[in-house]
């Protein structure tokens, strides 16, 4: 019994791990944006700055309060998967002619990135349905004290991997988008930021981390993108 406790015990551990690189399938515009009638600046795309808490960075946590992906999970480095997905909405919406030289641009585009990240949270009253199933289990099953604590850790241990839980799932984009005009003089700054928030219902030691983050984060990333596009739309236009 204690070698299956053992074997179990380290499922819940490693459960999460071994799921391959997070992409980034950023979606593409659906809306149709005529091209404005006294035509389009232009626009270099300048630095992308990343500011994330190191908590982000990194990845925290195993059964609760989780932060994830960390930047070694993604297959691209966050401020690259950021510049792509920039470059395209300005693209598809017809919202400027890109270059690629400065010299040539009527106005620089930089960029920060405050958030960029899922999170699972999951409260310790949640794990009480686990407990009490295997309680239960144990009382049933077990012939004495000994064998009703072993078969009720156990039936715990399968309770936690089987039974779902409640969850509060939330991927998160916080960016800042700064205009330059060509004498590097700041002339138009918001931040926005996009969210997806959703109930779920999973088990404790089930990490869909690359599921929900290559489903997730993509719309909200849209989401913050649609904000601050749209407000730089009303300036320039």
């Amino acid at each position: 019994m204690s070698k299956w406790l053992l074997l179990i015990a380290l499922g819940l551990i490693i459960s999460g791990c071994g799921q391959g690189n997070v992409q980034f399938p950023y979606p593409d515009e659906q809306s149709n944006y005529p091209v404005p009638k006294n035509g389009m600046p232009a626009i270099y795309v300048a630095g992308i700055v990343d500011v994330r808490p190191m908590e982000q960075k990194r990845g925290e946590g195993i059964f609760m309060d989780l932060t994830f992906p960390s930047d070694r999970r993604w297959s691209k480095p966050v401020d690259t998967m950021y510049r792509q997905a920039l470059i395209k909405d300005i693209t598809q919406t017809s919202l400027a002619v890109l270059v690629e030289d400065p010299l040539d641009a009527d106005y620089k585009l930089e960029a920060e990135i405050f958030s960029f990240t899922c999170s699972l949270d999951r409260s310790v009253g949640s794990f009480a349905m686990p407990a009490l199933a295997g309680g239960v289990a144990g009382v049933v099953w077990g012939d004495d004290g000994n064998s009703m604590l072993k078969r009720g850790l156990f039936s715990w241990a399968i309770a936690m991997l089987a039974i779902p839980l409640p969850v509060e799932f939330q991927a998160q984009a916080e960016i800042r988008l700064t205009m330059r005009d060509s004498e590097d003089k700041i002339i138009w700054r918001e931040t926005c930021i996009g969210q997806i928030n959703e109930e779920k219902w999973l088990p404790a030691t089930s990490r869909s981390d690359k599921m929900l983050a290559e489903q997730k984060m993509p719309l909200a990333l849209k989401r913050c993108n649609a904000c601050l596009l749209g407000q730089l739309r009303q300036f320039l236009y």
